[in-house]
């Protein structure tokens, strides 16, 4: 679990690495440029897996001849990348109009191995995981992610070359699942004698349906960005796509914390042990809002100081749709996916996602004429907690029959957010009395949070240190 964890935090590593190497290296016309090009590659990447990664581990438990299904699930993931990248890009093309215009009408297809390549990865990764070998997968791909970003910081800090930003990250990219690949087939076995052979049409309807509502709630995160980069020029474009994201890092943390419980979740679910079941959700979402909750208030002040210091002062502006996002974060202190699944309530992630995608292209579209286009994400936060939390809730408390207001610690909530509050405007206030340089802003601003934040903890019984330390040393 570990390594899987650090493979995860490694690929938030690259991609955040990228991003602040191409706003840094690019001139700003040339980086919205960039992120309009590399849009149809991030809404492909996120919609043509067909639930093929999920997918994988259902038939690896039941095929002893995993190289036989590795090369199916290899060659049915060309067949549905290629078809349905060419579906995709065609549509959108008027979201990256500049782009295509800069690049040329078919650059798009220069995506296409890189999709592939994204989506192949975690296939890769679970044959791995099975045979055993996922250690040596994760230092593998940690070696190629940094060779990629290494590259890719030379084409763009040493140039400035636009052309030569976009080569590197496609080729090399690409040429990684070639590494990747040879390695989970190596690691699979040959054993045609004992397996029961599955047929191709068999995994491509097993993992549709996981595909289709997975693919519906990844539009909905991106639908901002198409009408953003459909009306804002490539400059504006850049202002807000560095602005509309959220922290990459958080979600392997809280992913982390999760995972380690839903199984015992999934677990208490199917002993119709409810009792037991609520008590290690509230455990989970508790212990998520102690790492969320301090950095969405953090940023929520610091944030043009932060976006500065990292990506320049051509971005103040992008602070605007980062707070928007930061308003997010508490609506992630739960994975609610795999609790709605683990209760037998998977039809309704579907329907909610296609609910949540209509309110999305609604109010995105409004706020992004009425108030401007920096403020497009306020569809997804109106959609996120007008309709999607108290979806989930209401799912959740029905199947295990407890009322809605008890899911959820409202209370701890209630003081971990106050503690923040009280941590983060002094820090705030501080970090400005001694210098006017964002870095350094930030740095002292983090330092007396931190501090702040830990005594808070401490004094408000939230966060016992001594214990924390002594669990620590008995692992050890």
């Amino acid at each position: 679990m570990a390594a899987l964890v650090v493979n995860q935090g490694l690929q938030a590593l690259a991609q955040i690495a990228m991003i602040v190497v191409a706003a840094r290296g690019l001139s700003l016309s040339d980086y919205g440029i960039y992120r309009q090009f590399f849009l149809r590659y991030e809404l492909s990447a996120a919609l043509l897996g067909f639930g093929l990664s999920q997918a994988a581990y259902y038939f690896l438990a039941k095929s002893s001849d995993t190289r036989r299904l590795f090369i199916q699930f290899c060659f049915l993931l060309a067949l549905t990348t290629t078809l349905g990248f060419l579906i995709i890009f065609l549509p959108i093309s008027g979201a990256t109009a500049e782009a295509q215009d800069h690049f040329g009408n078919w650059s798009g297809l220069w995506l296409l191995p890189l999709t592939y390549a994204s989506l192949l990865t975690p296939i890769c990764l679970a044959f791995s995981l099975v045979a055993g070998k996922l250690q040596a997968f994760a230092w593998a791909n940690s070696l190629l992610l940094a060779v990629n970003v290494l590259a890719f910081s030379v084409a763009c800090l040493a140039t400035g070359e636009l052309e030569l930003a976009v080569w590197t990250r496609v080729v090399l990219g690409s040429a990684s699942i070639v590494v990747l690949g040879l390695m989970a087939a190596q690691f699979s076995r040959l054993d045609s004698k004992t397996s029961e052979e599955v047929a191709i049409k068999k995994i491509f309807l097993y993992s549709l349906p996981i595909g289709a509502a997975s693919a519906v709630g990844v539009l909905s995160q991106y639908l901002d960005k198409l009408i953003v980069s459909t009306s804002a020029s490539p400059s504006d474009y850049a202002v807000y796509a560095n602005g509309a994201i959220e922290i990459p890092l958080l979600g392997v943390i809280t992913s982390a914390i999760s995972t380690a419980g839903l199984y015992e979740f999934s677990r208490h679910c199917e002993a119709k042990q409810y009792a037991q079941a609520l008590a290690l959700f509230r455990s989970i979402a508790s212990k998520s809002s102690m790492a969320l909750f301090p950095v969405a208030v953090f940023l929520l002040l610091t944030a043009e100081d932060f976006l500065v210091a990292i990506f320049g002062p051509a971005y103040h502006a992008s602070a605007t749709p980062f707070r928007l996002f930061l308003l997010l974060l508490p609506a992630r202190t739960m994975l609610y996916g795999p609790v709605l699944v683990a209760l037998g309530r998977s039809n309704a992630i579907l329907r909610r996602s296609i609910v949540e995608l209509l309110l999305v292209a609604v109010i995105a579209v409004v706020s992004a004429r009425l108030i401007g286009f920096n403020y497009a994400a306020l569809g997804l936060i109106v959609a996120t907690y007008v309709w999607s939390v108290p979806f989930n809730l209401r799912q959740i408390a029905t199947a295990m029959n407890v009322p809605m207001q008890d899911l959820l610690p409202g209370t701890h909530f209630v003081k971990v957010a106050l503690t923040c509050v009280g941590a983060a405007v002094p820090a705030s206030y501080a970090s400005h009395l001694m210098s006017t340089r964002p870095l350094s802003n930030l740095c002292v601003a983090a330092i007396v949070f931190v501090g702040l934040l830990l005594a808070l903890y401490r004094w408000a019984g939230l966060l016992d240190l001594s214990q924390v330390m002594k669990n620590r040393f008995a692992r050890t």
